[in-house]
Parts: structure tokens; sequence; C-alpha cells
């Protein structure tokens, strides 16, 4: 009998580990964020791909956190501050190789340098679809 338990555990287990993990998010607040395709400098070539320009609570206000790096902090929303971003999962993924040496790494969006500060939790695409977040 505990030889049966065991293997049915294990395989519940095994079963639980392979299924993706459904983490829903709250809905963004009103006029916390602008989308609009942004044009990302990787390697040699410009990709086009939606992109949200997002306000300071943005990020704490959906109730996500970063797997790597940091999301935008105050001062990241100043006019004169350096320019930043964070990635989307499956682009740092695809395009980086889920390199952790991206952050820090300076990428260049819409023409201009921004330095890439964290990496959004795999799934997450709010608002829309999107890839590259910078501060509203």
């Amino acid at each position: 009998m505990r030889c049966l338990l065991n293997l049915v555990l294990a395989v519940t287990l095994a079963a639980a580990c392979d299924r993706e993990a459904t983490v829903t998010y709250n809905q963004p607040p009103a006029g916390s964020y602008t989308i609009g395709t942004r044009q990302v400098k990787i390697g040699d070539a410009i990709v086009p791909m939606e992109g949200a320009s997002v306000t300071p609570e943005f990020f704490r206000a959906v109730g996500v956190q970063p797997i790597l790096g940091r999301f935008f902090v105050e001062g990241d929303h100043a006019q004169q501050a350096t320019a930043v971003a964070v990635l989307n999962h499956d682009l740092w993924r695809g395009r980086f190789d889920s390199s952790p040496a991206i952050i820090g790494r300076t990428l260049e969006v819409d023409g201009h340098p921004a330095t890439v500060v964290g990496i959004a939790p795999r799934g997450f695409t709010l608002p829309g679809n999107t890839l590259v977040w910078t501060p509203k």
C-alpha cells in the first residue's frame, strides 16, 4: 500500500510540474500605460514590437514581480533620468538566450539607448501583448 501511495504521489507531482502554472494579474489602472509599436535594435536588425510606456505604479498595481533585475523605480520616471527598459520573458528567452547578462546592457529603443533593468515573468504581457516596457 505504501509503494502505491508513493507512486500516486510521484505521478501527481510530475503531472503538476509539467503543467504551466496559470497566473492571473490585476487589470492595469486606467491611464497607467500607453501602448504602441517600438523599434528595438537587436544586433544589426531593427525589430518592430509591441511596447508600453508605464507609470511608476503600473507593475505594483497589476501584482507582478520581475524574475530578474527590477521593475521601474520613481527616479526612472524623472525627465532627466537615464532611459531604462524591462523585457518580456519570451523576448529575453528567444532573442537573448535567457542570459542574465542582459541586465545592465544597453539596447536601442526607438532610436535612443535604454538600459535593461528587468525581465518580466513568463506569460506576463499586459497591456496587450507587450514585449518591452519603458517609463511613462
